[in-house]
């Protein structure tokens, strides 16, 4: 795991309870409603903070694209719950929101190895969820990991919406955002999972005493296409030469693409974005299809000739 240095940023205060326990924040989000839920036969108090369908949606009329998955938070286990809304139960919609969501686990448990964090990830459990609105309901379960970029932000600047104008302030969160960048590029490159919104929100910090972790999370978009991310190179076309620099220059292009999504979110917020070009080499050097376009040159060179007599 790479160092973050500078400034000192509140990661313990993840989330605190508040009057009489009857509402809760954690990073930011705050209770909507408390729910008794029975999650894979244990039962709990669960607090409903963000995602669902809004109270103006009509549910007839709203395309699945535009609604969001239901996030609660357990208080007393610390615990992060993420459901297919029950809104959407018995609608043509479940079967494609609960496909996306089974293949965000994978993703989120890939993005936690990559973060340096195996322990986290072998807590993510897929959950059956009973009582929501009186319907079942797919979900899965993962640990607190630790305080949002978007909570630390506003500790900052005072401001949800603030720039940052502390310089040392400046570079501690322009590390940050380098190392989410690099995360990535890794997990584009070597698992085929593409970050589609990193936005402070979806980038957690989590302190042990290594030092201070950086971790991507939310991965359930629509963007994740196998052969959008790895497009087909012919051999024949290019030459061997030629296939390799291909396939990088096609990945460098999207590597760009996602550096654009990052560079975004920190401009918003007065932060540089800075990433080193030897390090996007590096990955894009180390990554599935270049490694697997190496190996199937060589095999190609290596095997033996056939003759017909």
């Amino acid at each position: 795991m790479a160092e973050v240095t500078g400034i000192a940023p509140p990661t313990r205060e993840a989330e605190r309870p508040l009057t009489g326990f009857t509402r809760t924040e954690a990073n930011s989000y705050r209770t909507k409603a408390i729910n008794n839920l029975t999650v894979d036969s244990t039962q709990g108090e669960w607090h409903s903070v963000k995602g669902g369908l809004r109270p103006d949606q009509d549910r007839s009329r709203t395309p699945s694209e535009y609604i969001s998955y239901g996030v609660l938070f357990n208080p007393q286990t610390r615990t992060w719950l993420k459901v297919v809304p029950p809104e959407v139960t018995d609608t043509p919609d479940q079967e494609k929101l609960e496909k996306t969501l089974r293949r965000s686990v994978d993703q989120q448990r890939a993005a936690l190895q990559v973060a340096g964090l195996p322990d986290l990830a072998s807590q993510i459990r897929e959950v059956e969820v009973v009582d929501m609105d009186g319907k079942k309901v797919y979900g899965f379960t993962s640990p607190h990991i630790g305080p949002s970029l978007e909570y630390i932000l506003y500790k900052t600047t005072k401001s949800w919406r603030g720039r940052v104008k502390n310089p040392d302030a400046a570079d501690f969160f322009s590390q940050v955002y380098s190392m989410a960048a690099d995360q990535a590029e890794r997990l584009y490159l070597e698992f085929g999972i593409w970050t589609s919104d990193p936005s402070p929100g979806n980038i957690l910090l989590r302190q042990d005493e290594n030092g201070i972790h950086v971790v991507l999370i939310d991965f359930s978009n629509r963007l994740q296409e196998y052969e959008y991310l790895y497009q087909r190179v012919s051999k024949e076309r290019y030459g061997p030469e030629g296939y390799i620099n291909k396939i990088k220059s096609l990945l460098q292009t999207n590597v760009r693409q996602l550096h654009r999504r990052f560079y975004q979110y920190c401009e918003k917020r007065g932060i540089p974005f800075i990433r080193d070009p030897q390090e996007i080499e590096t990955n894009i050097d180390n990554s599935v299809a270049v490694v697997n376009a190496r190996k199937s040159l060589q095999e190609a060179t290596t095997a033996p000739s056939t003759s017909h007599e």
